[in-house]
Order: structure tokens, then sequence, then C-alpha cells
């Protein structure tokens, strides 16, 4: 009897060694997602707040761009601010890199040697090409559909212009394409529909999401508008209305892809970006040179002042090369701004246009680009550039 009474107080004491012991595993279970709980409200917090604080730093910058009052863009403006800030603010380390955006060579309408300019080898420059174009035509060495249906997770290649210039980490080997590209190249901007020819007028309709029966009619059109008009070209963006194709709901529609100006900030835009817009348009690269001389002593305050230096006679034909391609005014501005403090990096990449307003404000901002990364994903600060491009190599 005794035995079986020990038996029993030892079944009890091990059972209740038991339930103290599930008890304390659920305790530290409660206690860990308590604070996985209060860790993720602590980071949702410092999360949103960061958001709102980039956000105050952009409007800030936005604020100078809309107050604009310069006839034209230069290098000194208020809200270009160098290009290049750093400052402190609740306990963040900032940084922020403008750029003016339109003032980059468009990357969705540049040929093979225009990408051998800027280092892509053949056979990264044709996936790229075969990725924007919209048949399914394989360029040599180039990556159309059957490549990206083989892949682990696939997907469809884009076959039309790039909406973002970081859709081109989708391209075969994209990731080293786009580091090479994103310095000099933009998606962003009206197009001049005088320098677009029948595949890239067709492709730009097309990626916008007109109808391709339309698009056909559209193309038509300005081919017959451009045979039969005596100046060959589109003088006003209101001449598309003379076209068939072209009632008052899609001109409405076209406004915000198409211009008939140039919108390339010459005061901006960078040697080896305007050498290869010179050399592209049938001009001497050695060109690039003179113009940035010319703007190292002096803005330039108009397009006629480029006149000059493009054609000695002036001739219009040549006058009218150069509108078609720059400008004065900036229209497309990037800002990245990174908030750093600890080990936690906060980035945040978009890009503002800056349209005309109305008898209130002169000038209007919209987003056309947002992008938030953490960490590991934003890309490294940038050093600040103390001596610009055109001095050093003076």
């Amino acid at each position: 009897m005794k035995a079986v009474m020990r038996d029993c107080r030892g079944s009890v004491l091990i059972l209740t060694v038991w339930i103290f012991a599930l008890m304390g595993v659920i305790a530290a279970f409660l206690l860990y997602r308590s604070e996985l709980e209060w860790a993720a409200v602590v980071n949702l917090e410092r999360n949103l707040r960061v958001r709102q604080l980039m956000e105050e730093i952009l409007q800030e910058r936005l604020i100078l761009l809309r107050e604009d009052e310069t006839a034209h863009d230069s290098m000194d403006e208020p809200w270009f601010g160098d290009g290049f800030i750093q400052f402190e603010r609740e306990g963040y380390e900032v940084t922020i890199k403008i750029e003016d955006e339109s003032s980059k060579p468009n990357l969705n309408i540049l040929n093979l040697d225009d990408l051998n300019r800027l280092g892509l080898k053949d056979k990264d420059a044709n996936a790229l090409l075969d990725w924007i174009d919209i048949d399914d035509e394989l360029n040599d060495e180039g990556a159309e559909r059957d490549y990206y249906m083989t892949l682990t997770q696939p997907y469809e290649p884009r076959n039309g212009f790039l909406s973002t210039l970081r859709e081109v980490m989708a391209v075969r080997n994209g990731e080293e394409i786009y580091q090479k590209v994103e310095p000099y190249c933009t998606v962003f901007g009206r197009y001049n529909i005088n320098l677009l020819n029948d595949r890239y007028l067709e492709n730009l309709l097309l990626s916008a999401g007109f109808d391709r029966m339309w698009v056909e009619r559209m193309v038509s059109d300005v081919n017959d508008y451009r045979i039969t008009s005596e100046k060959k070209y589109f003088q006003s963006i209101d001449e598309l209305r003379q076209l068939n194709a072209v009632s008052w709901e899609k001109y409405e529609e076209l406004l915000p892809i198409i211009d008939v100006n140039g919108i390339i900030n010459i005061n901006f835009i960078e040697r080896d970006s305007l050498k290869l817009i010179l050399r592209r348009y049938g001009f001497n690269e050695n060109l690039a040179d003179i113009i940035i001389r010319y703007r190292m002593e002096q803005p330039y305050s108009n397009i006629e002042e480029l006149h000059s230096l493009f054609n000695k006679d002036n001739t219009p034909e040549t006058a009218f090369r150069v509108q078609n391609l720059f400008t004065t005014v900036t229209t497309i501005v990037r800002y990245q701004i990174w908030l750093v403090k600890g080990k936690h990096t906060f980035y945040l990449d978009t890009v503002q246009e800056r349209i005309p307003g109305d008898a209130l404000v002169r000038w209007k901002i919209r987003p056309l680009l947002w992008c938030f990364l953490l960490n590991d994903e934003a890309p490294e600060i940038p050093e600040p550039q103390s001596i610009p491009e055109e001095e050093e190599e003076e």
C-alpha cells in the first residue's frame, strides 16, 4: 500500500513538474510574441514617421521648385541647391540628390550604337532592345518571350516602352544593365513627335494604352502630314488636331506624352549624354565641349543662343533641329532622399513633373514615380561632388 502511495505521489510530482514546465513554455512564448508584436509596432511607428519626415523634406524642395520665377533654369537655381544636400534632422543623417531628369537621353528610343556608347555589350544591349520593341523577333544574342518563360518564375517581356527605369532589372542581366544606364538615361518626359519614326511612334502610342487600330490610323495620318505639309514637321502641338485620327478627346490624351519642342535643358545635360545626343542626330559630338565651355561662363538664358554654335549661317532647318532637341526650362526633376540612423537606412526615389500653372500659381507639380526602399534594398549614398564635371576637365 505504501509503495502504491509513493508511486502516486511520484506521478503527481512528475505531472506537476510537466504542468509548470508547460506553463513556462507558454509564458515564454507569450512573452516572445508580445516582444515581437511590440517590436512590430515600434517598427511600424518608426517607418510611418520616417515616411512622414521624407515627405516633409521633399515638400520643402518642391516649394522651391514651384515658386521658381526665373525664365530659364540652371545649376544656380535655389531649387537645385548644387544638386547634393546633407544635414541632420530628428537624429537622422539626411542626404538629398537632385537631378534634372529631363536632361538625360530617353532610354526608350536609344539604338544599339547608343547603348554601346553607354558601355553595354551587344548581348545586353540587344536583350534590352528586345524588351522594349513591340515585336517578338529576336535580336542577335537578345532575349524574347521564349527566354523569360523558361525562368523559375516565368513572366512576359514588356514589348513596349519602359514605364520606370528600375524595370530594366527585369531584363536578362538587368542589374548590370541598370548600373550602366541609370546615371545617364531616363524614361520620363514627353516625346517630340518630329523626332519619332513610325516604329517609335507606334511603340509609344501602344505603350500608352491606345487601341492598335487607332494607332495605325494615327501613324498613317502623321506620315501623310509630313508629306503634304510645307514645313514637313509639326510647328505647334495644336496642329495635331488637323489629323483625322485626332478627336478632341484623343488630343487631350496625347498632350501628356507628345510635344513638338525639346525637353533637354542645355544648362544641365552632362558632357557624355550631350555627345550621345549630338551624334545621334547628326551633329559633331565635339560640339559638346564648346557648348559646355559657353555654359561655364554663363548659363544659356534661351535656346536661340545655341543656334550660332550649331551653324554660323543660322539656317532655318538647323535652328529648328536645335529647338526640337533642347530647351532652357526644366520640366522633370528626380529627388533621391536617404535617411540614416544607426543600422537603419530609408530611401525615397521620386520623379516629379513641373508643368505651367494658371493665374494663381506659376507652376504645378505632379508625381511620376514614388519608390520607397529599406536598408539593404537602398542604393549606396553617393559621394558629394565638390568639383563640377566641366571644371574638372578644364
